[in-house]
């Protein structure tokens, strides 16, 4: 019942956004990631034309949104997300390995699942034979909640492949999510509940977002909010919860509307460009009056920063442009899509010349005093 009244009214919220809701399709799949001769069960929800199971999809592309369960949890408890992101327009996968609590989950092994997941499933874009064919976009998130948190910053870590990340009270892991979080220069959205007792903030959120190398990234303060109200009931969270401390001072519905509320715009700034949303998201933060937040960016304009302005032309045939907010000298490395180096150097201008590169998709890392930014470009 809270579930659906969860969902009510995030889709009255943004029904002024986004009047045609899709329907919820979803389907359970299984992928081979054939370097580690590993099977991946996953529970995948995408818009499709009516809802219910192996419904086809939707005539279109969307962004796909890789999301990691906590401890103990099983993929149901996640429902919300698909419930209110789906008919949006995205497509959200959820693995449901390294779920039982004996033997204990393998955070690498649930981490590189993560990572797998969100580079095949948008390869899969261009197979003909593939329920995904033309159905991906190249925008994604890796998102997770608790362990699932943690590992996303496993996950994102190095990684280039994946536009944005997002948590939701992040748990330290094994390898250490916090250490990895000084690998990660993707824009980071980290949500934390200030009376959180199973995920303290102060040993476990914080640490990660101070960690972060994003070129922007975001801390929401959730007041009163604890650790399990990002997903629905689930007894394994709320038990642990339970014997915790501090306990939650407010419900889960009362947690998962400031969350939602600022997700959505989130995500749509950041995986459709949307420049309006990116203004929601920031008027958001600055006007509810049930979270507290920080916000930390390379760009003076926080909202300009979410756009793919930084470099121009896209595609560029000979020099690439690097916009005003990007102050020289600045190092550069640029990648191909797989991650190996094919140029680097410092500039003490803001252009690059990349006549010598062959045609193609690269990813251009930049950095100067004020911190990282990454963007991808075609080369002409």
């Amino acid at each position: 019942m809270k579930r659906l009244f969860i969902l009510a009214f995030l889709l009255c919220i943004y029904s002024g956004i986004h009047s045609q809701p899709f329907a919820v399709g979803s389907r359970q799949l299984s992928f081979t990631d054939a370097s580690r001769s590993r099977t991946i069960a996953t529970r995948v929800y995408h818009p499709a034309t009516s809802a219910g199971s192996n419904k086809p999809f939707v005539t279109g592309a969307f962004p796909l949104i890789i999301l990691g369960h906590g401890f103990s949890m099983s993929y149901d408890a996640y429902l919300n997300f698909a419930d209110s992101l789906v008919p949006l327009g995205y497509i959200v996968v959820m693995p449901t390995t390294e779920v039982g609590p004996i033997p204990f989950p393998n955070h690498e092994d649930f981490a590189l699942d993560l990572r797998f997941l969100n580079s095949e499933i948008k390869s899969q874009n261009s197979l003909s034979t593939s329920i995904f064919y033309q159905h991906v976009t190249n925008e994604s998130a890796i998102m997770g909640h608790s362990m699932g948190g943690g590992c996303t910053f496993l996950a994102c870590e190095n990684n280039s492949d994946v536009t944005t990340m997002v948590v939701f009270a992040p748990a330290e892991t094994n390898t250490s999510a916090i250490a990895a979080a000084s690998g990660v220069t993707i824009p980071a959205l980290v949500f934390s509940g200030e009376n959180d007792g199973v995920t303290l903030p102060a040993d476990n959120h914080i640490p990660m977002y101070n960690n972060l190398s994003s070129s922007c990234k975001t801390f929401v303060n959730i007041i009163g909010g604890g650790h399990c109200y990002y997903a629905l009931t689930n007894w394994a969270c709320d038990f642990g919860e339970s014997t915790s401390s501090p306990q939650p001072t407010i419900t889960r519905t009362e947690q998962q509307i400031p969350v939602f509320n600022l997700l959505i715009p989130y995500l749509d700034g950041i995986l459709k460009n949307s420049l309006a949303a990116s203004d929601t998201f920031i008027s958001r933060l600055q006007s509810r009056t049930d979270i507290s937040y920080q916000r930390d960016c390379i760009s003076s304009n926080p909202v300009r920063f979410l756009e793919e302005t930084i470099i121009s032309p896209n595609p560029c045939p000979e020099v690439l442009f690097v916009a005003d907010e990007i102050e020289p000298p600045f190092t550069y490395i640029i990648t191909d899509i797989s991650g190996r180096n094919i140029k680097n150097g410092i500039s003490q201008l803001n252009f690059i010349s990349v006549g010598d590169l062959y045609p193609g998709t690269y990813i251009i890392n930049l950095e100067n005093s004020n911190g990282r930014i990454h963007r991808k470009f075609m080369k002409e």
